[in-house]
């Protein structure tokens, strides 16, 4: 079974072009950490939804 990885997303990239600044000097380690949880969506369920899980794989840990 291939298992295609999403690496680059509008709505993951759009939010991060929103939120930089605020990020910092993160963002490339909360990039990874956003897409690793957005490609665990996707395998795991319908890819359907990937909008709805782009959105919450960006805000799941946005807080800390």
């Amino acid at each position: 079974m291939a298992i295609n990885i999403v690496q680059q997303h509008q709505i993951i990239e759009e939010l991060f072009c929103s939120y930089s600044t605020i990020i910092g000097t993160d963002v490339e380690k909360y990039k990874n950490h956003v897409y690793r949880i957005f490609n665990y969506c996707i395998y795991l369920s319908n890819a359907d939804d990937s909008d709805k899980y782009a959105i919450a794989a960006f805000f799941h840990d946005a807080g800390i």
